[in-house]
Formats: structure tokens, sequence, C-alpha cells
């Protein structure tokens, strides 16, 4: 498919709207919730981050160790973590940004985070932050004074890759095999020749894909995809689809079905994919790569991916 447009706005700006939302109010009592009460009494600063979807965001350092806690509105427990949108962006990155531009005390305990060069947990990458002086570094590790939380995508690359992980989709190929994400449209005839490429690898164990559907060559694609996702064998079936046969994603797919390939849409257009296939992989070397539209040399990709 060319470069082309998905009008979706509506749902894009809604988007960016959740992602923006930080409650801009006083800052509660961080005593409130027992668990950052512990931590205070144990020498942690706690800074508010502002409410998101019901929950109290806190920045928590101690000894230039980071972390990132969220408390409901009964402040009986801490959930301890990164918050993403339905979309997979990272809600955190922006509160914590908005903290370092607005608090001078807690701008001034993550420079000292960062000028220590220790690791962080939980914490946006470098990119978040704009390129601001002094922002805490993308090294990943975990502070001793608070729970195993897992960490955040460390480039917007490793965050896109997440992003499509979460979105509806289905895998094709050995889950022990290194995976390509590839977003596609079933009438896609570009997607359809990268697929033949592809198939041989994915039949013989070397690589999984993970297939994100759209419908940007209109109602019967966006059909098809739905179809897709609930389908017994999808190795099977977009196999056969992708030969000719174009019973194996017929039918009326549910009104779920339909919304989620509709959000779909919605993610590829906050990342600006505007072509098809679009395949992101982690190479070899551990860097995120992406390819828009069909490959040059299809093997190639999958020499760069491995084992």
């Amino acid at each position: 498919m060319g470069a082309g447009k998905f009008m979706r706005s509506i749902l894009l700006l809604a988007t960016f709207t959740l992602i923006s939302m930080t409650a801009q109010a006083a800052s509660p009592d961080p005593a409130a919730n027992g668990m950052i009460a512990e931590f205070i009494k144990m020498g942690a600063k706690a800074y508010y981050m502002g409410e998101q979807n019901g929950l109290q965001g806190w920045l928590i350092i101690k000894d230039n160790e980071v972390q990132i806690g969220y408390a409901p509105p009964d402040n009986k427990s801490l959930l301890v973590g990164v918050l993403f949108d339905a979309q997979g962006n990272s809600i955190s990155s922006q509160q914590i940004k908005n903290l370092y531009d607005t608090n001078k005390e807690a701008n001034a305990a993550l420079t000292a985070v960062n000028n220590q060069q220790l690791n962080v947990s939980g914490m946006p990458t470098q990119a978040a932050f704009s390129g601001a002086p002094g922002t805490p570094m993308a090294n990943m590790g975990q502070p001793s004074f608070m729970p195993t939380t897992p960490p955040m995508p460390s480039s917007p690359g490793e965050q896109l890759m997440q992003a499509l992980q979460n979105a509806a989709g289905v895998d094709v190929g050995s889950a022990s095999a290194p995976k390509l994400f590839m977003v596609v449209d079933p009438n896609c005839p570009h997607c359809h020749e990268v697929w033949k490429e592809l198939r041989a690898a994915v039949y013989g164990g070397k690589l999984q894909i993970r297939l994100v559907p759209i419908g940007a060559f209109g109602p019967e694609s966006e059909r098809a995809s739905a179809q897709l996702l609930h389908v017994g064998n999808p190795l099977d079936v977009w196999d056969k689809y992708i030969a000719g046969d174009q019973n194996q994603l017929a039918g009326t797919p549910d009104a779920a079905a339909i919304a989620a390939i509709q959000a779909n849409h919605a993610l590829i257009d906050a990342w600006h994919i505007q072509m098809t296939p679009y395949l992101i992989y982690r190479a070899k070397s551990g860097q995120a790569k992406i390819v828009q539209g069909e490959p040059k040399q299809v093997g190639a990709v999958v020499d760069d991916i491995g084992p």
C-alpha cells in the first residue's frame, strides 16, 4: 500500500489528551498512604505527580534510587510500576517530565540521580524529556527499598514494540523464536509479497510474527482483519488467505472485533505509521529496527533478527 493517512483524528486526539491529563491540584499528604509513610520513615522523599485515572501518582526517591507508585482513592495500598494508556503509551513518562519541569526540589533530586549515574527503575527514557539537561539516565535497575517492578521500555522502538504486543493481533510461528512485529492489511499486495518471503522462516521455527491487522483498504479489509483475530489456527488461515483462499476469513465479525481493529487504527495514527507492511523487530545487536513498506531484501531482515 502507498503512503496514506488513516482518518481516525477523533480517536487520535483522545489518545494524546489522555497522555497529557495530569492533575494540577495541590499535593495531598503522602503520609496518608501507609506504604509511602513507611518509605518516608526510611528516609525517602515522595513527590506528587498528579492524579490519573483515579490514582494518585508518586515519584519516590531514596539514596539516589527512584521508584514510581500509584495510590488508589482509599490509600490502603500502593501500586508500584509504570502507568500506560490503552495504546501502550507511558503516562508516567509525561507525569515525571511535568514534575521535572515544575518542581525545583524534584528537579534537583532527579539531577542528582543522573549525576550519580546510578540505575533507575521505572523512569522514562532520555528522549521522553526532550533532551532536558540533567534528566535521568535510560539505564534500568531495581531500588533496594521497594518491590520489584517491570522496567519501562528504554527507547521509542521498544515502546512501539510493547504497544504492538498489547494491540489486537495474532502470533504465528514458534513462541521460542525471535519475534517480528508486522502491521498488515489482509488485502495489501505488498503485505502478501513480504509474507511469501517470510513464511519459510516461520514454518521452519526460525521466526515468530505478530500480525497486527488494520483495515486501510476499506470496510472489506476491516472485516477480514476482525475475522483474523478469532480464527482457531491463525498461521494456517493467514497463509491460505494470502495464497488466494478468500473463504478463510469469510463471515461477519462481532462488534468487539471491529472495535479492536479500529483501536489498532488509533494506535498506528498515534505512531504516524502510514504504510503497510510496517515491520519492527529487535536485531541481534539488541537495537530496535523499523522497515516501512516492503523491504528490498526480506532475507536480510530475517538474518538481522537472529538467531
